[in-house]
């Protein structure tokens, strides 16, 4: 049950209407007037769900912002691009602009307010993000994996600026070749929304395997020995002071498992 209770001073003309319900006109007074009306509803007042009509611009990196246009807007408790909840502000009932949020993916744009949630018909395209690369340091025409968000749509790979053959395996994933001709510097994915950088350089090296470390330090033969390094791939000989180990096994292009042969001394 809802109550509006309209007081005026004065001696002033008042006009009330209430749609469909009652209509005053015309209250005067000589002197100090004082109306109380009670309208007492049969039910809960209840609000429209958000429709997201459109929106611009349509791609974007995080902090962009995006001004919405639909209706629903004024009582809206939450925005969301794809599954990231957004800072937004509704200007009015049909128009509003939130701020494409750090952790956004690319996806549909979703309004709430209490009565329920709409969604946006096309999707909104975040630029792309690298978190990291592996390995770091490689020969070319070995494989690099990294490792992000956004990636569906990828329509460049650069190693310090050299187009790569690339292959997107997963929105959070792409599986790169280091090219012919490559120098060290970052690697670039490119997208139709936008384009991402990695901080940290990737470094060209070899084509020679290159071997960082190997745990145990020490062992008798026959002990079990792991090899980290790059351009281990193709590897054909491993040997200990000159003997040769006829059980290892490259299980990554940057680890060899081995073993320290009879004959090592």
């Amino acid at each position: 049950m809802a109550a509006l209770v309209l007081r005026r001073l004065g001696s002033d003309k008042i006009t009330l209407e209430v749609l469909k319900t009652m209509r005053v006109k015309s209250l005067r007074s000589a002197g100090v007037l004082a109306l109380i009306l009670q309208i007492y509803l049969a039910g809960p007042v209840t609000w429209a769900a958000p429709v997201v009509g459109s929106f611009s611009p349509a791609v974007g990196r995080p902090g962009t912002q995006v001004v919405i246009n639909g209706s629903g807007f004024s009582t809206a408790t939450e925005v969301k691009f794809d599954l990231a909840i957004a800072d937004f502000n509704a200007a009015s009932d049909s128009r509003m602009s939130a701020t494409v949020p750090l952790d956004a993916t690319s996806g549909q744009i979703r309004v709430t307010n209490p009565t329920g949630t709409g969604v946006s018909s096309g999707n909104f395209l975040v630029a792309p993000r690298i978190s990291g690369f592996s390995p770091l340091r490689s020969a070319t025409n070995t494989g690099v994996t990294l490792e992000g968000f956004n990636f569906v749509g990828t329509t460049n790979v650069l190693f310090d600026n050299k187009p790569a053959t690339f292959a997107v395996t997963a929105a959070l994933q792409i599986q790169a070749t280091v090219p012919t001709g490559a120098t060290n510097g970052p690697i670039t994915v490119q997208t139709t929304a936008g384009s991402a950088t990695t901080t940290n350089d990737f470094t060209v090296v070899g084509p020679a395997p290159i071997i960082d470390d190997f745990s145990p330090g020490l062992g008798a033969p026959g002990v079990g020995v792991i090899i980290s390094g790059v351009n281990f791939s193709g590897a054909v000989t491993v040997k200990f002071n000159g003997v040769t180990d006829p059980m290892f096994a490259v299980t990554a292009p940057t680890q060899i498992s081995a073993h320290v042969p009879a004959a090592a001394a």
